[in-house]
């Protein structure tokens, strides 16, 4: 599937782990991200507007936005919550996903 494959499991809302994400996805190509455990803060749709929406500008520059619904769901939340652009997968999906991708970068 992707040549890189990032795992991001820090909360979206933690910015200076959220910008190390975005440095390594300006300097890569052909990859995909995957939300897990709190990485999966920030997905889900809200009324409330604010200055920071985590992984907007991921999404702007169409790189692939995947969460792992067993965190979703660990944290209160279901799947059916998701922002409208960002997939859900499982960890058994997830373990194809590494097998199958060039490289893993591991922000955990």
């Amino acid at each position: 599937m992707a040549k890189n494959l990032i795992l991001f499991g820090h909360s979206g809302f933690d910015l200076n782990n959220y910008k190390s994400l975005t440095k390594i996805l300006n300097n890569t190509t052909e990859c995909l991200v995957v939300l897990m455990e709190d990485g999966v803060n920030g997905v889900i749709k809200t009324d409330a507007t604010s200055d920071f929406e985590p992984y907007n500008d991921i999404l702007e520059k169409n790189i692939p936005l995947y969460c792992v619904v067993e965190d979703l769901e660990a944290r209160g939340f279901e799947s059916s919550q998701l922002k409208s652009s960002i997939n859900h997968l499982t960890y058994l999906e997830l373990i194809n996903l590494i097998e199958t991708s060039n490289r893993v970068i591991s922000l955990l």
